[in-house]
């Protein structure tokens, strides 16, 4: 019977050390795939949030162009108005010009 009990206490030796070094692996196989998954996660986020910059990058860079081609447009039109204005003065000194030149009478009012 004494050489029946250290056959089976030797077998449970085998088999509980087999059965950590699989469980060991099993632990190492399955924490490495889940921080694989969390580094390929974070790299998407990552690429999202580039992403995301980028858009905003050339959202500013639409802002820019539409209000430095609303500051070109604004220019423009002080400048005619400014024309428009000038124009407007010599056509109103040509106009007075010659009615200036008339006798003014003056009667007692």
């Amino acid at each position: 019977m004494e050489d029946h009990l250290g056959i089976i206490i030797g077998f449970i030796g085998a088999v509980c050390g087999a059965s950590v070094l699989g469980l060991s692996y099993l632990g190492a196989y399955l924490l490495g795939r889940s921080r694989g998954r969390r580094e390929v996660e974070l790299e998407e986020r990552v690429d999202e949030q580039s992403e995301a910059r980028s858009i905003d990058h050339d959202r500013v860079l639409m802002v820019e162009s539409a209000v430095s081609a609303m500051a070109q447009a604004i220019e423009r039109l002080t400048d005619v108005q400014r024309v428009a204005l000038l124009e407007r003065m010599r056509a109103g000194n040509e106009m007075r010009a010659p009615t200036a030149r008339t006798p003014q009478h003056n009667t007692p009012a």
